[in-house]
Formats: structure tokens, C-alpha cells, sequence
């Protein structure tokens, strides 16, 4: 089926124009960005309609106005001229193609991180050249499989998508997002060893990627396997310095293999930039408290305690730290006021 150019997808390309004899311009780089796939761009003039795609379109719609009989190898001179058309408007325009940039505040990275969103083309391989590699019609199956499949997890019937993606795997092994979503269902399944199998698989389909050496890092975590997830972690945060969530997790997992050192130089890392993170901040508390630095500690637990003022967590470990340092009636303060928000929760 060829790509419609009415109405317009919001920043395809497409040309307003005030009459249908005008030509409409009209691209789509979903297969691209999400798959891997060719991009598909389609020029709309007279009685034409013209797709570039691996396999080139060409309909006459004023004879076939559903377009359903594809004259490109027929009518190769039309289709040429339309592709030089086509091209010459894309060299008057300005190139597309460049991935979409995330916010540089660190903290909406850290909302949007939070959110599962990573760069824009973290789950695709390297893009082919135009008109070249997968064309998505050759795909509607897959891709209508892997959009029921996003469905399910939006819908948190995990269950439902395993199979789905599965059936997605089985007809196309290579195909990077089904393993990567495969491990994201799995893994909010409990199902840990299974995650972790589908996320090395996307690791090892795509190991460029840095976003799926953090989602293999972060459900490696999730699973409690800190040496694991610690190799896969500094990668990120080497090549990303402005991953702050993985830098997070990666201070998370330094404290729990007593690598206290490392996890309090994440910790004030992070929060040299995001100052107002309660897991940080009690983190951070936490480890210097381990390491014998009561004093240093308070600031950093009672930040967190302020954060979030229902939480026992801060005001618990702010009691072990007041008794480290001798301050009997503080620690008991501290400690009923731990318990006493523990049994309210």
C-alpha cells in the first residue's frame, strides 16, 4: 500500500497548498527511526502520485484513484522525472533526517528518561541510504504485530505482548525493538532471566548503542545483579556523560558490591546537577553513613527527608546516624518518626 499524503502526518514535510492541483510533498521516517527501514517520501502532482521507496511507486490517480496499480516499471520516464522533481525540492528545502534532539536541561532528561525515552533512534540500526534497504511495505505484518504489541504493554497486558513479540521474532530474528520491548515485558513480569536474555540480545544485535547498554544495565539492577549491570552501566556513562539516570543506577549498584569510594563520586555527580533528588540524596546519606562520615551524612538524609516528608527511609537512617554520633534524643526522634510513617504507608 502506498503512503497518503492527505491528511499530513505533523512535520512530514508536507507543502500546504490551496488547490489539489498544486504538488504535496509528504515524508515518513517512522519505519526509519523505529525499525531501521527505508524512509519513504512521496510527491503528489497533477494526476501522479510518486513514492520513493525501494521499490518505486508511480499512480495515475485521476485512472486509479485508490491507487492500486503501481506504474513505476511501466512508465520509468514519468517516474524519473518525478524522482528529479522530488529531489530537486528536497535541495531547495533543506535535508531531513536528523534525529531529534532531547532537551539539554538535565532535569527534563531525567523526566523523560524516567518516562522510558532515550534518543530518538536508540532501538533502530544504522539507517540505509534512500530508497535502499527494507521497504516497509514488505513489513506491514511485522509493523502492524510490533504497534498491537505497544498497545498491550501501553495497556500493561505484558502477558499478551510477550506473545505477540515473540510471534514478531520468529518472523523477523533481527529485528532490534521486538527484543529490547520483549525484555521491557518480561522484565515487568518478574520475569528477570528472560529480560535479561532479550536485552543482551538487542545488545548484541546493535552493541553500538549505548541506550540498550542502559536498558540491559538497568534490568540487570532491577534483577540484583550489580557486577553485571556495572560493565554495561560505566559504558553509558562514559560515552553519555549527561546520562543522569544511568549514572544513578550505577551508584546504586557500587553501593551494594562495597565499592563505597565510586558510588559516593556518582552520587555527587549526579547531584551536583540535580540537587532535589530524593533517591540520590538518600543514596548518597546512605553510603556515607557505611563509610563512617555520620557528620557529612546528616545534610544529605535530612535533604532527602524534606523531599519527601512521608517517607520513613530518610528519618530511619537519619536515627542510625545521630546514634553514630552520640546524639541519643535526636536518634529516638528520628527512629519514631521512621516507624511511625512506615505503619502509615
Amino acid at each position: 500500500m502506498p503512503i497518503r499524503t492527505t491528511p499530513p502526518a505533523a512535520n512530514s514535510g508536507f507543502v500546504p497548498a490551496s488547490s489539489s492541483d498544486r504538488p504535496q510533498y509528504a515524508e515518513t521516517e517512522y519505519g526509519l527511526r523505529g525499525y531501521g527501514w527505508s524512509t519513504l517520501r512521496s510527491l503528489r502532482t497533477g494526476k501522479y502520485l510518486f513514492i520513493e521507496a525501494p521499490r518505486r511507486e508511480l499512480y495515475d490517480l485521476a485512472a486509479d484513484p485508490d491507487a492500486e496499480h503501481n506504474l513505476a516499471a511501466a512508465s520509468k520516464a514519468v517516474a524519473d522525472t518525478l524522482q528529479a522533481q522530488l529531489d530537486a525540492f528536497r535541495q531547495k528545502t533543506g535535508k531531513s533526517g536528523e534525529a531529534p534532539r532531547l532537551p539539554s536541561d538535565p532535569q527534563t532528561q531525567e523526566k523523560l528518561a524516567a518516562l522510558g525515552y532515550m534518543s530518538a533512534s536508540a532501538l533502530a540500526p544504522a539507517p540505509a541510504a534512500i530508497g535502499t534497504g527494507v521497504d516497509p511495505k514488505d513489513k506491514i505484518e511485522v509493523g502492524n504485530m510490533m504497534a498491537h504489541a505497544s498497545t498491550l504493554m501501553e495497556d500493561k497486558r505484558f502477558d499478551e505482548a510477550v506473545l505477540v513479540l515473540q510471534q514478531v521474532i520468529a518472523k523477523d530474528p533481527d529485528m532490534i525493538v521486538a527484543y529490547s520491548k520483549l525484555g521491557t515485558a518480561e522484565a515487568a513480569l518478574g520475569n528477570f532471566a528472560e529480560a535479561i536474555k532479550a536485552k543482551r540480545k538487542a545488545v548484541e544485535l546493535a552493541p553500538d548503542s549505548p541506550d540498550l547498554h542502559f536498558e540491559l544495565g538497568n534490568v540487570l539492577v532491577r534483577a540484583q545483579d550489580f557486577e553485571a549491570a556495572i560493565p554495561e552501566l560505566e559504558g553509558v556513562a562514559a560515552e553519555m556523560q549527561q546520562q543522569w539516570r544511568a549514572r544513578m543506577l550505577l551508584a546504586l549498584a557500587y553501593s551494594r558490591t562495597n565499592r563505597l569510594p565510586q558510588a559516593i563520586n556518582e552520587c555527587e555527580k549526579v547531584l551536583a546537577v540535580l540537587p532535589e533528588q530524593y533517591g540520590t540524596n538518600l543514596l548518597l546519606g546512605r553510603v556515607l553513613l557505611r563509610s563512617g562520615k555520620a557528620e557529612t551524612a546528616l545534610p544529605r538524609l535530612s535533604k532527602a527527608a524534606s523531599l519527601r516528608p512521608q517517607a520513613p527511609e530518610p528519618h530511619l537512617s537519619l536515627a542510625a546516624a545521630y546514634a553514630m554520633l552520640g546524639r541519643d534524643d535526636d536518634a529516638e526522634r528520628e527512629q519514631a518518626m521512621g516507624e511511625r510513617l512506615a505503619e502509615n504507608r
